[in-house]
């Protein structure tokens, strides 16, 4: 199965608990661009890799979706769906 992918497109696989890392990383093999995002500090977090910290899911998931990021949420739906509606337009 191939994905769809533009050039210059970034993928971001968000996590929000420790148990989640290791499949966000496998999930992030498979998608051209991809980074995994943990929250800091996390213990999880692997200096040598490309892992991005953030403090606060919400606002960086509105900064990821606000910057045309395709996201990739390895959490609650609900979460999210309460993350992104705020920014959510026509």
């Amino acid at each position: 199965m191939g994905l769809i992918s533009t050039p210059g497109q970034h993928w971001a696989v968000v996590v929000l608990s420790s148990e989640s890392v290791a499949l966000a990383r496998q999930v992030a093999a498979h998608l051209p661009s991809a980074s995994v995002h943990v929250r800091a500090p996390s213990e999880d977090a692997d200096s040598a890799s490309e892992d991005v910290a953030y403090q606060h899911v919400c606002a960086h998931l509105q900064t990821l979706f606000a910057q045309g990021w395709c996201i990739v949420a390895v959490a609650a739906t609900g979460i999210v769906i309460r993350a992104l509606a705020p920014v959510l337009r026509d």
